[in-house]
């Protein structure tokens, strides 16, 4: 234990001395930060009204003195228009002439309620007046660019691994550390543990910054921990494979990229395509992520997701356990 903890103390002295620390801990914070700074953009556009196109045209028209008013064919387009950005709320008319508000549950105010009851009021009209919650939803921007900085702090841990073990052969430490009484396995412990540490601060952070606290803590951090554990790979060949940290750099490019995949093919592939994506554990870790933050995941969906990543990371530790080893024996 002595070892492993002056190994991680050897590996905090030489990520404060080279800065690598500071970027790899404030680089998702201030990501997220410039994120943020969307969120309330969005909230502050004019408020916009989603109205079937059976409302009548003089009813639009006090609309209009309102907001945006925008028409649409039938009663899903609107619950999807009142389930994404801005603040927005639907009305559509029955066939037996009451009149439905659709609301995300999340309006601060209802002010179709307000218009039509003022509408109505002045223009001596009977009618029922019923309101319908579709549930409230999570700005896209929130959920997606939260989950993409979790992930991307993930990986540059694994990144700091790697250049960690870079610096051990470029100083010929790793080569000292041979012939000392530490165990590969203490080595392993050694080096991992402070690329965990940070994962899971700036994971923590991510979602303190993106207001997500009242979330599952527990089953984010989880997926965080198993998420780090194909960064842990990813980090130890980088570090045995690579002669210098140019080359480290260059490896890690390559390995965002796989991951810039799995994102944004889970965002834009229809779900009969999504299979193309099932080999890659961060398709994973962002379909379970995004369960968690939208508050739909259960623990068994969540343990299932983390056994995912974890059996995947497996057999990419299988086709590269041979040169890992062998870089840490060189």
């Amino acid at each position: 234990m002595k070892r492993i903890i002056n190994l991680f103390c050897h590996d905090m002295h030489i990520a404060v001395r080279d800065f690598m620390l500071a970027y790899i801990l404030l680089a998702p914070i201030l990501l997220a930060f410039l994120i943020q700074l969307f969120v309330p953009t969005v909230e502050e556009a004019p408020f916009t009204f989603a109205l079937h196109k059976n409302v009548e045209l003089e009813l639009r028209h006090v609309f209009e003195s309102y907001g945006d008013v925008e028409v649409y064919d039938d009663l899903g387009q609107i619950e999807n228009r009142v389930n994404g950005l801005g603040d927005t709320e639907g009305l559509y008319r029955q066939k037996d002439g009451q009149y439905m508000i659709i609301q995300e549950g999340n309006e601060k105010e209802n002010l179709i309620k307000v218009i039509l009851d003022d509408y109505f009021y002045n223009g001596n009209y009977n009618v029922v007046i019923g309101i319908s919650d579709i549930g409230y939803s999570l700005s896209p921007i929130a959920s997606i660019g939260s989950i993409s900085v979790i992930i991307t702090a993930i990986v540059l841990s694994g990144m700091f691994i790697g250049l960690s073990i870079i610096e051990d052969k470029e100083q010929r430490t790793l080569a000292a550390l041979n012939v000392t009484p530490m165990s590969k396995s203490e080595y392993i412990i050694g080096k991992s543990s402070l690329g965990l540490i940070l994962s899971i601060i700036n994971t923590i952070l991510v979602l303190w910054i993106f207001n997500l606290m009242n979330i599952n803590i527990l089953q984010v951090i989880l997926l965080a921990i198993t998420s780090y554990s194909l960064a842990l790979v990813f980090g130890f060949f980088m570090g045995v494979t690579s002669s210098n940290q140019t080359e480290g750099i260059a490896t890690a490019k390559i390995f965002l990229f796989i991951i810039s995949i799995s994102i944004i093919g889970a965002l834009l592939l229809p779900n009969n395509f999504q299979f193309f994506l099932y080999w890659s554990p961060y398709y994973w870790s962002f379909k379970g992520l995004m369960d968690v933050v939208t508050e739909v995941a259960s623990w068994t969906e969540v343990v299932i997701y983390s056994c995912i990543i974890l059996g995947l990371t497996g057999l990419f530790f299988l086709g590269m356990k041979k040169k890992i080893v062998n870089g840490l024996n060189a």
